[in-house]
């Protein structure tokens, strides 16, 4: 019995801890914002896109990007009239594209198996 309890027990840290690493992660990102309203966000500090990466460079990217669009959604549940929120929102969306193609285009350098393919 205590083993399942010790399993339990271990699974809910593992997933209250994966509940609270994404937050970390935004309010992470915005620190350097908070000190210096002009410095780049964490997205844009992450190494280029286009050019060959390491599979652990491009599952950084998605991280980034998709803290950048929590930040354009947090911005948008905030003050949904926020100015120019429409042309932050489709950069961000654009860089969230970019970053999960890279990952894709690492991954099948990895495995040299290319994944399939879907119509949209």
């Amino acid at each position: 019995m205590s083993r399942v309890s010790i399993g339990l027990a271990s699974l809910g840290m593992a997933f209250n801890l994966l509940l609270w690493s994404v937050p970390a992660l935004v309010a992470a990102s915005n620190v350097g914002q908070l000190v210096a309203p002009s410095a780049p966000n964490l997205a844009e500090q992450l190494p280029g896109t286009g050019q060959q990466k390491s599979l652990q460079d491009a599952l950084i990217g998605p991280m980034g990007a998709e803290a950048e669009a929590m930040q354009v959604a947090g911005a948008a549940i905030q003050d949904p009239y926020t100015p120019h929120l429409s042309e932050r929102a489709n950069t961000s969306g654009t860089r969230v594209l970019q970053a999960v193609q890279d990952y894709v285009k690492a991954f099948e350098k990895l495995t040299n198996k290319p994944l399939p393919r879907f119509s949209s």
